[in-house]
C-alpha cells in the first residue's frame, strides 16, 4: 500500500510539472467551448473591426475579440453556461444578444448578427429564446442544463438517472439513493456497452478505476450544472474509450448569494407490507430514506474589491438510507439434530434421511437405509465431535415446521436491514486574476459506508456477523485558461483521484463472535501467520442442503483496496480567419490495488466443506451429521496472501499536419459562413 502511495505521489508532482512543458501534444476531453458568428449589416454585407465583448453572466467575467477582414469572430475556451454578446462599432448602433446557453466542449455558431445603422450610444438587444440550431457543431449530442435537473424529480436523485431523458441512452431501472452500494451503472449509450463510455467530472475521468461500466466520482444533483452526453461523430479531442462521452460541470459561484436547504424523505410508515411478508408473518421491515441537503455559492466576501473576480460554490447532499434486503429462507438444524437425534430429518419428498455411520461395514443409502446405518437413526453423543458441533452453534435453530407452506426447502426465515449513512461534498473556486487568465479549482468527497450483511461483499446473511464496507472517492481538478493573444489560448487542467473500499466487522463483538477461541473450534490451520485474528474457518454445506447457511465472508476482510487516477491536459487553440486549429496533450495514469485477499484469493482462515458425497467413503449423507461427526468432502486453505495490482498509462500524441497556412493541427475545423462546418481528425 505505502508504495502504491509513495510513487503515485511522485507521478503527480511529475505530471503538474508536464503541464507546462508539453503543450504540443494532442488534446482531449476539453470542458470548455466556442462561441463564434459573423458580423453583418442590413444589407449583408460583412463588418470587419467590430468590437465583440462575451461577457457571463453568472459572474460578469468578460472576453472581447474583433471580427476579422470577413467579419467572423471566435471566443475559445470558454466554461459552459449563459453568455450574453455585446457588439459595437463606431456609425451603428450596439447590438446586444443575451441568453445564450454555452454547454461543455460546444462549438456555438450566434446567427442574425446585424448591426443597424445609427450612433454607438444606442443599443438594440435581442434576449436568445427558442430552440437553437447549431451551424458550427458537427458531433451528435444531448444536454440536460440545472433548469431541466431542478423541474426533473427522480428517485434516488442520482445523475445517471437522469441520463435516460437524452436520446440514444437506454432507459434503465431507477437507482434508488446516490451512488447506490460502491458506485453507479453507467448507462448504454448508443447501443454500446456500458463499460466502453466515458464519464469525465469538470475534466477528469469519473469511471471506476476497477470496473469502467460505474461511475464512483459522485456529483449530487445541485452541485452540477450541465450533463452533455456525446453520441458519436467526436472531435479529435475526444478519445480514450469507444461508447458515449459523458461529461459533467459542476456549478461555479456568481456575482450575487445564492443557496438552497432541502430534505427528501421516504418511510415505512407510508408503503404498505408486500404479500410474501404477509405470507411468512414478516412484519413490515423498516425502510427509510433520509437525503438532506444544502449549497451556498457567491462572490467571496474580503477578497473581492473594485471588481467581483473570486466566486466559490460548496454544496453537501448527505442520504442516510436504512434499506431491507429481501426475505431469505434458510434449513437451518434443529434442536434434535443438534443432539444428535436424526430420526425425524426429511428430504424434500418428506421421505427420512438415513444418516450412515462411517465406521460401519455395508451400505447405507440415504433413502432405502442399511446395516451401516446409525441405530434409530442417531449418532450417539461420544461419536460427536466437539468442533463440528461448535461450528452449528453458530447457527439459530429451525422455527418453521410448516411443511405444506416451506415443501421441504427450508425452516428458517430472515429479513435483515443494510444501514448506509453516505456524504457528498463539492467545493469549486473560481478565480479571474486578470483579464488574460482564469483559473478554477474543484474538491469532491465520497463517502458511502454500509452496515451490516444485506451490503456489498458482505459476509452470509443468515445473521453469521455484520460488516462495514466502507466506499470513498475524493479527488481534486485545477484548470487554468491563459489567453496569450486575441487569437491564441493555451489551456491546461489536472486532476487526480483516490478510491478506496474497505472491509471489517463492525462492532468488536462481530469480531468476537468469529473468533476461534470464543466459538470453541480448536482445529488449527497450516499457516496462522495469515490468520492474525484467529477468525473462524469458512464453512459450505453443499447444495445437497436446500437454503444453505453457508459461512462465507470476503477475502478482504483484513485489508482494503485502493486505486488512484491522475491526468493532465493542456491545449493551444489558434485561430487563423475562418480556421480554429488546436492541438496538445492527455496522459493519465491509473493504478489499483485490489489488498491482501482480494481477486483470485483463497480463503486464508481455512475451508471446511461438509457437502455430502456418496464417493467420499466417509460420508453420512447428510451434511450437517458429516459436521457433527467432524467429517468433511475436502479442506482448502492458501499458503500466501495474492495482491492484484493493476496499472495502466494512456498518453495521446497527435502528428504534424501541414497545409496552407501551415501548422501542427490535429484538430482543424473549417468553418463556412452560415452554412455548417467541418471537423476533421489527422
Amino acid at each position: 500500500m505505502s508504495r502504491l502511495r509513495s510513487g503515485f505521489l511522485c507521478f503527480a508532482v511529475a505530471i503538474v510539472a508536464a503541464t507546462v512543458l508539453l503543450p504540443r501534444f494532442a488534446s482531449a476531453q476539453s470542458v470548455t467551448g466556442t462561441i463564434s458568428g459573423t458580423v453583418t449589416d442590413p444589407q449583408g454585407q460583412v463588418i470587419p473591426g467590430a468590437t465583440v465583448t462575451v461577457i457571463a453572466e453568472a459572474t460578469n467575467e468578460s472576453r472581447v475579440v474583433v471580427s476579422d477582414t470577413k467579419g467572423d469572430f471566435q471566443a475559445t475556451n470558454l466554461q459552459p453556461g449563459m453568455y450574453t454578446l455585446k457588439i459595437s462599432l463606431e456609425s451603428f448602433r450596439t447590438l446586444e444578444r443575451k441568453n445564450i446557453v454555452l454547454s461543455a466542449g460546444e462549438r456555438l455558431a450566434v446567427a442574425n448578427l446585424v448591426l443597424e445603422v445609427g450612433s454607438i450610444g444606442e443599443t438594440v438587444t435581442v434576449a436568445a429564446q427558442g430552440t437553437h440550431v447549431n451551424t458550427a457543431e458537427t458531433q451528435h449530442s444531448g444536454l440536460i442544463t440545472a433548469t431541466q435537473i431542478e423541474q426533473v424529480q427522480v428517485l434516488g436523485r442520482d445523475v445517471t438517472s437522469i441520463m435516460r431523458l437524452l436520446p440514444g441512452v437506454r432507459y434503465e431501472s431507477t437507482v434508488d439513493s446516490l451512488g447506490m452500494s460502491f458506485g453507479t451503472s453507467v448507462p448504454n449509450v448508443g447501443g454500446a456497452r456500458r463499460d466502453w463510455s466515458n464519464v469525465i467530472v469538470d475534466g477528469v475521468v469519473g469511471n471506476e478505476v476497477g470496473n469502467s461500466g460505474l461511475m464512483a466520482q459522485q456529483i449530487n444533483l445541485d452541485a452540477i450544472a450541465e450533463v452533455r452526453v456525446l453520441l458519436n461523430t467526436y472531435r479529435a479531442e475526444y478519445g480514450r474509450a469507444g461508447g458515449g462521452q459523458v461529461q459533467i460541470v459542476s456549478k461555479g459561484g456568481t456575482s450575487k448569494y445564492h443557496g438552497n436547504v432541502y430534505h427528501y424523505l421516504r418511510n415505512e410508515a407510508l408503503n404498505s407490507n408486500n404479500f410474501f411478508n404477509n405470507r411468512s408473518n414478516i412484519k413490515k421491515p423498516r425502510y427509510r430514506f433520509n437525503t438532506f441537503g444544502a449549497n451556498l455559492g457567491g462572490p467571496i466576501l474580503g477578497l473581492n474589491k473594485d471588481e467581483k473576480k473570486l466566486f466559490f460554490f460548496y454544496s453537501l447532499e448527505a442520504p442516510l438510507v436504512s434499506r431491507p434486503g429481501p426475505a431469505r429462507n434458510w434449513t437451518m438444524p434443529t434442536d434434535r439434530e443438534m443432539q444428535g437425534d436424526f430420526s425425524q430429518t426429511l428430504d424434500s419428498q418428506g421421505r427420512l434421511i438415513n444418516i450412515r455411520d462411517p465406521l460401519a461395514t455395508g451400505a447405507c443409502s440415504a433413502v432405502t437405509g442399511g446395516p451401516a446405518c446409525f441405530a434409530g437413526n442417531i449418532i450417539p453423543a461420544n461419536r460427536i465431535n466437539s468442533n463440528g458441533k461448535a461450528l452449528l452453534n453458530m447457527l439459530p435453530r429451525a422455527n418453521n415446521f410448516d411443511r405444506t407452506f416451506t415443501l421441504g426447502q427450508f425452516n428458517y426465515t430472515t429479513q435483515e436491514n443494510a444501514e448506509n449513512p453516505k456524504m457528498n461534498n463539492i467545493v469549486r473556486v473560481d478565480w479571474k486574476p486578470s483579464s488574460r487568465d482564469s483559473f478554477y479549482f474543484t474538491f469532491k468527497d465520497w463517502y458511502s459506508d454500509q452496515r451490516g450483511s444485506e451490503i456489498t461483499a458482505g459476509p452470509a446473511k443468515w445473521g453469521f456477523f455484520n460488516t462495514h464496507y466502507l466506499n470513498t472517492d475524493r479527488g481534486v481538478s485545477a484548470n487554468h485558461a491563459k489567453i496569450i493573444s486575441p487569437t491564441m489560448v493555451l489551456e491546461s487542467d489536472f486532476g487526480i483521484r483516490q478510491q478506496t473500499e474497505q472491509f471489517y466487522p463492525l462492532t468488536d463483538a462481530d469480531w468476537t463472535r468469529i473468533n476461534r477461541d470464543t466459538v470453541g473450534f480448536k482445529v488449527g490451520q497450516f499457516h496462522p501467520e495469515l490468520n492474525p485474528r484467529n477468525v473462524i474457518p469458512k464453512v459450505q454445506f453443499g447444495s445437497n442442503l436446500p437454503n444453505a447457511p453457508n459461512f462465507t465472508f470476503d477475502n478482504r476482510l483484513v485489508d482494503q483496496g485502493e486505486a488512484w487516477l491522475a491526468s493532465i491536459r493542456s491545449s493551444l487553440t489558434w485561430i487563423q480567419g475562418s480556421h480554429s486549429f488546436k492541438t496538445g496533450m492527455y496522459f493519465e495514469q491509473s493504478r489499483n490495488s485490489e489488498g491482501n485477499g482480494g481477486v483470485g484469493a483463497g480463503p486464508w482462515a481455512g475451508q471446511f466443506n461438509f457437502q455430502s458425497d456418496t464417493s467420499n467413503p466417509v460420508d453420512t449423507n447428510y451434511a450437517y451429521a458429516n459436521a457433527l461427526l467432524g467429517t468433511f468432502r475436502d479442506y482448502t486453505e492458501i499458503d500466501a496472501f495474492s495482491e492484484v495490482i493493476g496499472k495502466r498509462n494512456i498518453g495521446i500524441r497527435r502528428g504534424t499536419h501541414r497545409s496552407p497556412p501551415p501548422c501542427s493541427c490535429p484538430s482543424d475545423t473549417i468553418r463556412p459562413r452560415r452554412r455548417g462546418s467541418i471537423s476533421r481528425r489527422s
